[in-house]
């Protein structure tokens, strides 16, 4: 008598100690589907389910629903970018360019895995968690420390609410030019890496000169030959 695909390929109870492989197995297929498809309705508990091999009500042993499980997978995105960041400033001399660095990476990040950069931070609405989540992250810690070193420096200005209203600003910039890449790829963006690179100084170089706006032209002048950048 012969087996359907689904049955064949339908799992045993899994053992004692194995529930947590297999949580990362599901979290590993609905990060699969969300790139093969492009579409965050495709994710579905089901679908998932089924390309893991298993049962629907054993995605519900581990995620409570469809939500709960795009959550983990937001925060799986964030986890891989974390790594990527961390990297970067790792290997870049000074607060400034650590900062560039990060931005590089970010962009990098997002360029290299689209649909899932599209769902943790271009998605309205569900997941519900995902703004707490992204606040608190150590990604954008690794940025707010980079941007705190650079006003101890003397390369920002300092600003009373500390380095978040800065942060928020260069994240946003970082964010426009990878939504715009990953969304309008066919613009004629010329050498993606030189305007990246110009992008993100142009940002930073901006927030460098933010206490210097009420200065004269030639003031301004001398306030630019005088910028130390570390």
């Amino acid at each position: 008598m012969s087996v359907s695909p689904s049955s064949s390929s339908r799992r045993h109870r899994a053992r004692r100690g194995q529930g947590e492989a297999l949580r990362g197995e599901i979290l590993a297929a609905a990060r699969e589907l969300l790139a093969e498809t492009g579409n965050q309705d495709a994710v579905s508990v089901r679908a998932v389910a089924q390309r893991v091999g298993v049962t629907t009500p054993s995605i519900y042993l581990h995620f409570k629903d469809k939500d709960d499980l795009l959550d983990a997978v937001c925060a799986d995105v964030f986890e891989s970018l974390a790594v990527a960041l961390e990297t970067a400033n790792a290997e870049a001399a000074g607060p400034f360019e650590r900062l560039i660095a990060l931005g590089r990476a970010y962009i990098g990040f997002a360029r290299a895995k689209p649909e899932h950069y599209r769902m943790a931070f271009m998605v309205v609405g569900p997941p519900k968690n995902v703004d707490q989540l992204l606040l608190g992250d150590r990604c954008f810690g690794l940025v707010l420390q980079a941007v705190d070193e650079c006003t101890q420096a003397g390369i920002f200005p300092p600003d009373p609410n500390g380095p978040l209203p800065t942060g928020i600003q260069l994240w946003a910039m970082a964010h426009g030019l990878a939504s715009l890449m990953i969304t309008k790829p066919w613009l004629p963006w010329g050498s993606v890496d030189d305007l990246v690179e110009r992008s993100l100084r142009t940002a930073a170089s901006g927030c460098a000169l933010g206490g210097a706006s009420g200065l004269s032209l030639a003031e301004l002048g001398e306030h630019l030959a005088h910028l130390e950048v570390p």
